[in-house]
């Protein structure tokens, strides 16, 4: 019953996902993984190896990384370069009034 049920799950998933035949495979190992799926299930769905799936998905997770870094060293390298500004609430408080 408990296979059943896990078998019943994965085709509502499935099914809710609707893939697209017109997607990229690593989009399509992608979305199945982000869903809950398994590589070996990835495998099934797909028709390809447990092995090619868990390839894919640590290339992907080691691009996502290497963005993610990129980004952040180009907010600080921003954050570094460009002038703090006064927030508009506060400039020409501690200013004199001009005669």
């Amino acid at each position: 019953m408990k296979e059943l049920t896990g078998r019943l799950d994965a085709v509502v998933r499935l099914l809710a996902l609707n893939l697209p035949t017109d997607l990229k495979q690593e989009t399509k190992v992608r979305l199945l993984s982000d869903s809950g799926f398994q590589p070996k299930d990835i495998a099934k769905i797909l028709g390809t190896s447990p092995n090619a799936v868990s390839v894919a998905l640590s290339k992907m997770r080691k691009r996502d990384r290497a963005e993610q870094q990129t980004t952040e060293g180009d907010t600080a390298l921003k954050n570094e370069t460009e002038p703090q500004q006064e927030p508009a609430e506060l400039a020409g408080v501690n200013s004199r009034p001009e005669a």
